[in-house]
């Protein structure tokens, strides 16, 4: 008898595109084939596999399984076709109250899923590219035809499953970029229609635009008790290390007191030490530099183990 094809043709890990940060908006006939502009979400990159109808797979770019993190999301995306691999990402949407909008919350990611599903949080996996169909590998595709096979897969899609918004007009996009920041919304992201989805950074690059711009820094120490971390000592790109400014809100230092929690040995004492120092590899904490060579770091939030 012959042998009958696995529609599944692509198995993690998946290695994805990655955008470049640029300080202006392209224009839409600035790359190849036209400019498609969608929003940039505050969440967790995630690639979805769908491997058979028991076995569905969420993987960070790093490599990690999310699944166990996030399992409200895979039920729905079983009945997706079997052999579907998507590009996306997991975030947390909280519900507005007093006349206020909802919101998307990245903190809410660090709690477990009963912790969320206790708080009405709901969280959501939004898709951007599709990188495989049914037996067919499609990443060297132009991206115009991968967009209208995610919009077929996607055609009546619900919540926790959700198409990101899209559009090719600069102007529509721009209003978007003014107007959705208070959202969640970190900003916008440029893709050439014609391009391939090639994680390297070359003619077919994606573009993004960032309300703020942001690094990831290792994460040495804390002052403040391991319990309520005030400020983090950071080992910057450049190889310089800081500590961050303001002191941090109660929402940030929780994720960072629970993740120390057993890691912290003590230190030095002095203005420019920390208290405590971090025992074992540092992780990484995202964090905004100000201008100038000496510039404020101020602590955005913990890196999760993307």
């Amino acid at each position: 008898m012959p042998r009958t094809r696995s529609p599944v043709v692509l198995r993690p890990p998946v290695e994805v595109m990655q955008p470049v940060l640029v300080r202006a908006l392209p224009d839409e006939d600035a790359l190849p084939g036209g400019t498609q502009y969608t929003i940039k979400l505050d969440g967790i990159r995630a690639v979805a596999h769908v491997l058979d109808r028991h076995e569905v797979r969420l993987v960070s770019r790093r490599g990690n399984e999310l699944g166990p993190r996030f399992p409200q999301l895979l039920p729905a995306l079983s009945t997706l076709p079997v052999g579907l691999c998507l590009d996306g990402e997991i975030v947390a949407y909280e519900a507005g109250a007093g006349g206020r909008p909802g919101h998307l919350d990245f903190t809410a990611l660090l709690r477990t899923p009963a912790a969320r599903a206790a708080a009405g949080t709901q969280v959501l996996y939004v898709v951007w590219d599709a990188l495989a169909l049914p037996g067919r590998d499609i990443r060297s595709r132009p991206l115009r035809e991968r967009w209208e096979a995610l919009e077929m897969v996607f055609a009546g899609a619900r919540p926790p499953l959700q198409l990101c918004m899209a559009t090719t007009s600069k102007a529509e996009a721009a209003t978007w970029y003014d107007t959705l920041e208070p959202m969640g919304i970190e900003g916008l992201v440029g893709k050439g229609l014609d391009t391939r989805y090639r994680p390297t950074h070359g003619a077919g690059a994606w573009q993004k635009v960032r309300h703020t711009e942001t690094t990831d820094a290792l994460l040495l120490g804390i002052t403040g008790t391991p319990k309520r971390p005030l400020s983090l000592l950071v080992r910057l790109p450049d190889g310089r290390t800081a500590l961050t400014s303001p002191r941090l809100t109660p929402v940030q230092a929780r994720p960072i007191a629970d993740t120390l929690a057993g890691r912290l040995a003590p230190g030095p004492a002095g203005e420019s030490a920390p208290v405590w120092t971090v025992t074992g590899p540092p992780p990484l904490v995202e964090v905004a530099i100000g201008s100038g060579r000496h510039g404020t770091v101020r602590a955005i939030r913990l890196r999760l183990e993307e």
